[in-house]
């Protein structure tokens, strides 16, 4: 049953996808994973130079005062991004009306959260130094409400947010290169980002400018009519700070009680499994806008949906299978020995990448609907889990206590948010699923078996991995793949039929 607060499409047929509705989104698909494949590469090699550079105790206070940073960072945008993405989807005509409430807002925002982590540093909790740290990464608060980023995934410029993204890491990787060199210079890897992210946000001001996203004229610093964007903001930034609870407090737990070596190894392990979960964002972002504009139609919400959650189960599960099975082969590749404990971590942590496919493929449909309460619920009960868990079993276990946690958790939220869309917006779960898992099921166990019979060729058990992931993908969606070839042979060699929807 669809809420009766949900807000409707104030145009667009209700009953039929918009035309070219599909070809859109794999267009912004391509635009955005091209992009995130290269970030990806750079943001990897720039990881294993830091590391190995910097050494285990220098990444874990840099991760333990970015764990600590991130609930601050929450002041600044409570869920704001997304309520703002998803009205000017809807109604592109209040692009400048948004922008000029954005920018006002998280200045205002801004500056206090800065102060909030310069209060916080002030109790030095863990001592001096990692109080510096905490009030230099502070720094990156302030230029948060310049990014615009928001404005382009609205208006479905997904190429010029690649384009940012891809051109941010390029400049970062010459500058850690000549900056960075050893682990007396924390300070120059926290701070060399920024002169690279105020050029950033200059850049995307002018192609907004220049493809008339909005009007600069018309801009004006206001707080008038921010309230209602806030209170529906609220939810989603309740759930992000949940989300946050779970996903950080156990680096924060460790640090506290384990130290900064036991912080370096878990968050080696959580950097590899945000890599092994980096086309989740990308898929996403290009499904939003489609996702907020089905809202006023159940037919649509379930076509869209479906659509979306199979793409997830189909990219996280393969990878997850493979991650477990050999993940450990992948940490000595990359960061050598001296991270070697991350290795187990890493592989079981892997297992939460085939959790959160479902997870998200879920939940994350309910903020585009309208539905924030509800994801705000299911988010709060797993962070309720996880503190609770961490508790109990970091102090006796450590970090392989902290992977435990996390598991049972994204369980635990997983199981809420199928008992949510019983209600709003039911698919055939088991109908979707049953083929990425076997085929997952059956990789993992293969690949497994070549790395136990011969550890020394471990790179063979990726490839047949690979091979069979394909083979799963072309045999099980083969109908779904030709419709999509056909689409785009219509579109693009053929071109697109004079009438009609496609």
């Amino acid at each position: 049953m669809i809420h009766a607060t949900m807000i409707s499409l104030p145009a667009a047929p209700q009953h039929a996808p918009r035309k070219g509705a599909r070809l859109l989104i794999a267009r912004n698909f391509v635009f955005l994973s091209v992009g995130q494949v290269v970030v990806f590469s750079i943001g990897f090699i720039t990881g294993i130079y830091s590391r190995r550079v910097l050494g285990v105790v220098a990444i874990g206070e840099v991760a333990w005062t970015m764990s600590v940073l991130s609930y601050f960072t929450l002041v600044t945008n409570p869920g704001l991004d997304t309520i703002a993405q998803r009205d000017v989807a809807r109604d592109p005509s209040r692009g400048t009306e948004y922008v000029s409430k954005m920018l006002s807002l998280r200045m205002l925002l801004a500056i206090v959260s800065f102060l909030l982590v310069g209060l916080f540093a002030l109790l030095r909790l863990r001592g001096p130094e990692i109080s510096v740290l905490l009030v230099l990464q502070g720094i990156s608060l302030l230029l948060e409400p310049l990014n615009l980023s928001w404005l382009l995934l609205a208006r479905e410029r997904m190429g010029a947010q690649a384009l940012r993204n891809v051109a941010f890491q390029l400049l970062q990787l010459p500058a850690l290169l000549l900056l960075v060199r050893g682990p007396a210079d924390i300070v120059r890897y926290v701070l060399y980002p920024y002169p690279i992210s105020v050029a950033g946000a200059i850049a995307i001001f002018w192609y907004t400018q220049s493809h008339e996203l909005f009007d600069w004229r018309r801009l004006r610093i206001t707080l008038e009519g921010t309230w209602l964007l806030i209170r529906e903001a609220i939810p989603i930034g309740l759930s992000q700070a949940a989300i946050l609870l779970y996903f950080n407090s156990s680096a924060i737990f460790l640090g506290f009680l384990q130290g900064n070596a036991a912080v370096g190894f878990y968050s080696t392990a959580t950097r590899l499994w945000t890599y092994a979960i980096f086309p989740f964002s990308t898929l996403s972002q290009a499904y939003f806008p489609s996702l907020a504009r089905a809202s006023g139609s159940l037919a649509d919400q379930q076509r869209t949906s479906s659509e979306f959650a199979r793409l997830f189960l189909w990219f996280g599960l393969p990878v997850s299978a493979v991650c477990w099975a050999l993940g450990r082969h992948i940490v000595l590749l990359f960061f050598g020995s001296q991270f070697a404990e991350s290795g187990p971590l890493f592989e079981w942590l892997s297992l939460n990448v085939a959790m959160v496919s479902f997870t998200w493929g879920i939940t994350y449909p309910l903020n585009a609907w309208g539905h924030q309460k509800m994801s705000l619920w299911i988010t709060a009960l797993g962070a309720v889990v996880n503190v609770g868990l961490n508790f109990v079993v970091i102090p006796r276990f450590g970090a392989p206590g902290a992977v435990a946690t996390t598991l049972v958790t994204e369980g635990v939220i997983l199981l809420a948010g199928l008992v949510v869309r019983r209600k709003i917006c039911p698919l055939p779960w088991a109908a979707l699923s049953w083929k990425p898992l076997a085929t997952a099921a059956g990789t993992a166990v293969l690949v497994r078996c070549i790395v136990v019979a011969a550890p020394s060729y471990w790179w063979t058990g990726l490839l047949v991995g690979g091979a069979v992931c394909a083979a799963g993908l072309s045999f099980s969606e083969r109908r779904a793949l030709a419709a999509l070839k056909e689409k785009i042979w219509m579109r693009y060699w053929r071109g697109p039929a004079p009438t009609g929807n496609e």
